[in-house]
Order: structure tokens, then sequence, then C-alpha cells
């Protein structure tokens, strides 16, 4: 999905996670604020997540449901940027 990038935010400190068997891994997280080019097409997953859907800033997930734990941090630091 074509996307036209505006600005980085947050600098959440890495997350880890211990696969089984690989031992304790650490992650380097990047986030932008984007804005979608083309609104008429609909996001497809690539292979390697189990599903994309858009979420009002209003509406987000819950903490439990999000899959590290520095999404939450990084969503206050997008909030905090796009009041409203």
């Amino acid at each position: 999905m074509p996307v036209l990038r505006s600005a980085a935010f947050g600098t959440p400190p890495p997350d880890t996670y211990e696969p089984e068997g690989v031992g304790q891994l650490h992650t380097l997280n990047l986030y932008w604020r984007v804005s979608v080019i083309d609104e008429g097409r609909d996001p497809v997953p690539a292979d390697d997540i189990a599903e994309l859907a858009w979420f009002h800033r209003d509406a987000l997930q819950p903490r439990q449901e999000l899959a590290f734990d520095c999404v939450p941090r990084a969503l206050a630091a997008w909030k905090a940027l796009s009041p409203g």
C-alpha cells in the first residue's frame, strides 16, 4: 500500500523475547507516522503476519493484545504528536 512518510517518533527501548530453543533476542522497533496515498486500496498482509487492520486512535486494541511491550509506549508518543 503506497504511503507518504511524514515523521519518525518515539524512541522506546528495544524489546526482548525468547523464541523456543533460541534464547533471548532483542528487537529494534522503528515507528513512522504516514499518510495513505491511495485510500481506495485495502491493506493486504504479507506472509509474515496473520492479519492487518486499521483502528481509530480512540479504539486501539487493549495492551494485552499488542505484540511487544514497546507498542503501547509508541502509541502514546504518536497520540501526543497527533492530538485529536
